[in-house]
């Protein structure tokens, strides 16, 4: 079962700060859940990130988004070129683990 789903509001658990809407998923060899997520404060940055690097979001992070903003956010696809930058950072990504 998927831990979140598109639209979900989320944050990363550790390390650099980075929170805002899924609008996609993925799943690879090395990475078999995973998530993009555009930035709530910076619109149209995606980051992508496996779902343990991810919680559920609430409270002041949201504060001056929009439902309108939201509906944007939410009914986007995954664009070709992102899933290319998925596949070409899993195929680093194993180089480095063989």
């Amino acid at each position: 079962m998927a831990k979140f789903k598109l639209g979900d509001r989320v944050k990363k658990v550790s390390g650099s700060q980075w929170h805002g809407v899924v609008v996609g998923t993925y799943s690879t060899e090395l990475t078999p859940e995973g998530y993009a997520v555009e930035s709530a404060t910076e619109k149209g940055s995606v980051q992508i990130y496996p779902a343990k690097a991810l919680e559920m979001c609430e409270g002041k992070a949201w504060q001056g988004i929009t439902q309108q903003d939201m509906e944007k956010l939410t009914h986007r696809e995954l664009s070709p070129w992102i899933r290319k930058l998925i596949e070409d950072v899993e195929a680093l990504l194993k180089e480095r683990n063989e």
